[in-house]
């Protein structure tokens, strides 16, 4: 049976107050400069005997250039999926998720051909695969309702509250991948 490939990346957005629509998040998407051209978030394969996390930091710097001088990384916020390559090859890619602190050029390794970034609508509706724009969606879901700023915020308010995983289909960071469930939309509490 074959191995499944894991590999590791950051869904990143920005927020900038120079904008006219500062609260809404934009998503650094990069363009494949092979295959279909595809777009998505920064992702390597984890090298053997490499933790997820920080395969998604040396993947992020080694694609876009951006360290961890430049992010606000959620390491105990994350998402897996499950799918199978277009060489028929099984992979499991974990996405972390992390924020812009500075506006700094992205450097763009040979492997990706552009960068751009994306509303979350735009995002998900140019990702090839939906499992993908899934993970956008709940990312931006929980960055609306103020979980990401609570938890991660400069002003934070004692301890970290729970973070409802199942809620948000979330990875537990003690337990690992939530088990497939029914897609349910997420709706205001």
């Amino acid at each position: 049976m074959p191995m499944t490939i894991r590999s590791a990346g950051f869904v990143i957005f920005r927020r900038f107050s120079d904008k006219e629509d500062a609260d809404l998040p934009e998503y650094l998407l990069l363009q494949a400069s092979y295959g279909e051209f595809h777009w998505s978030p920064p992702k390597g394969e984890v090298e053997y005997f490499e933790p997820d996390y920080l395969a998604a930091v040396r993947e992020t710097r080694e694609e876009t250039g951006l360290t961890s001088e430049n992010l606000k990384m959620g390491f105990d916020i994350s998402q897996t999926i499950d799918y199978v390559n277009r060489k028929g090859r099984k992979k499991k890619a974990i996405y972390y998720l992390a924020e812009l602190l500075n506006d700094v050029p992205i450097v763009l390794s040979d492997e990706h051909q552009i960068y751009k970034w994306f509303p979350a609508e735009e995002a998900r509706s140019i990702c090839l695969y939906q499992d993908l724009s899934k993970v956008i969606d709940n990312f931006e879901t929980f960055i609306k309702k103020g979980e990401w700023d609570y938890i991660y915020g400069d002003v934070n308010h004692g301890a970290k509250p729970d973070v409802d995983y199942e809620k948000y289909n979330f990875d537990c960071p003690t337990c690992g991948p939530q088990p497939e469930a029914p897609t349910t939309e997420i709706t205001g509490a």
